[in-house]
């Protein structure tokens, strides 16, 4: 492979300096024995390592050979050049970051461009995630209507045919399963129109906190659901203050939390919900000890259909993606498939302090 060399530098050394500092793409210089001779600021942030703990040290007594998807050793040995390669790289904190990196040799051994695309990705799948539900509103209203009037009949005639099997209780007991299931698919229609009409925000101003908390007393309410469940709240705070429709926003959390209690395996476990403010934007992370998800099923969880529950229908978490986004904020969501710092699942809600 044709090899490029790169030119001596003619720029002052402080302003060279300077210019790596301010270069918003990590710049990575290896000498021919995997020395690492430049790692500007950029490149440490992105590899999660201190300058002072990688300069001047072996490249390989901190990352395996083939770290960015390619051997290192082999592109200094034979001088090769690598342009726009992805890679999926691990961090400190047990998730990966996505990478674009090239690599440009020259006589006293090798640089390494990276850039982090992590951000860029996770934009590029929320948009088409939300193309992708808005082609599944317009559709959804159409099949649910053309659904739901045939099912008025069946279950109208299904009736009928119970009152006048009333010797037959036998007979009587079949009919009730034709009833019982048109009842459960006149109830996924009313899923989908429900989630194919648009959303009425009625704004007001709320204490998140506050809101929390009262939600937090009617689940444990409940021993069916929280029985062996403790729950953590975590303000940095006393009060955050934002316009919020009480109504839909406490139907979404209480969608994640009861999520998140039947991730637990045997129904033992904990979930921290974790409250903040972040520049113009409050935070609410809700933190479970769970089963986690695979990175497969975390890139599908907010597709339309899809769930990983024998009785779900795969419409609780669009339904909460759909809250949100009326409130014009955004979710996120990490998962461990084998739970890490005992955290198993964590989403991650932002919502503007001020109305938009």
């Amino acid at each position: 492979m044709r090899s490029e060399s790169v030119q001596a530098a003619t720029l002052p050394e402080q302003a060279l300096s300077m210019l790596l500092k301010r270069i918003d793409e990590g710049v990575l210089c290896l000498d021919h024995r995997g020395i690492v001779v430049l790692c500007n600021p950029k490149a440490q942030l992105i590899l999660d390592s201190p300058n002072e703990n990688l300069l001047l040290k072996n490249f390989h007594d901190y990352y395996q050979d083939d770290f960015f998807g390619f051997s290192i050793k082999e592109h200094l040995k034979n001088q090769l050049n690598l342009k726009n390669h992805f890679a999926r790289v691990p961090t400190k904190s047990g998730q990966e970051k996505e990478l674009e990196v090239s690599t440009i040799p020259y006589s006293e051994g090798l640089l390494v461009l990276i850039n982090d695309i992590t951000d860029l990705q996770r934009l590029q799948a929320a948009a088409h995630r939300s193309n992708r539900l808005k082609e599944l509103g317009g559709m959804a209203a159409l099949l649910a209507h053309e659904i739901r009037n045939p099912l008025g009949g069946i279950k109208g005639f299904a009736s009928l045919l119970k009152r006048d099997l009333h010797d037959r209780p036998d007979m009587q007991h079949m009919v009730d399963f034709i009833i019982q299931g048109t009842d459960n698919l006149n109830n996924l229609v009313t899923n989908v129109l429900n989630y194919a009409h648009p959303f009425h925000i009625n704004y007001e101003v709320t204490d998140l906190i506050a809101q929390v908390n009262d939600l937090l007393l009617f689940v444990k309410a409940d021993p069916l659901l929280a029985k062996n469940i403790h729950f953590n709240v975590k303000a940095g705070c006393k009060r955050i203050e934002l316009p919020l429709d009480k109504q839909l926003f406490r139907s979404a959390l209480l969608n994640l939390i009861v999520n998140s209690v039947q991730s637990m395996p045997d129904g033992l476990g904990s979930i921290t919900i974790s409250l903040k403010t972040e520049g113009d934007w409050a935070v609410i992370a809700i933190a479970d000890t769970g089963c986690g998800m695979s990175q497969d099923n975390l890139r599908k969880i907010f597709t339309q259909f899809f769930t990983t529950k024998s009785d779900g229908n795969g419409f609780g978490l669009l339904e909460v993606h759909k809250v949100i986004q009326a409130h014009k904020g955004n979710i996120e969501v990490i998962s461990n498939a084998l739970p890490s710092d005992n955290h198993g699942t964590v989403f991650t809600l932002k919502l503007p302090l001020q109305k938009q």
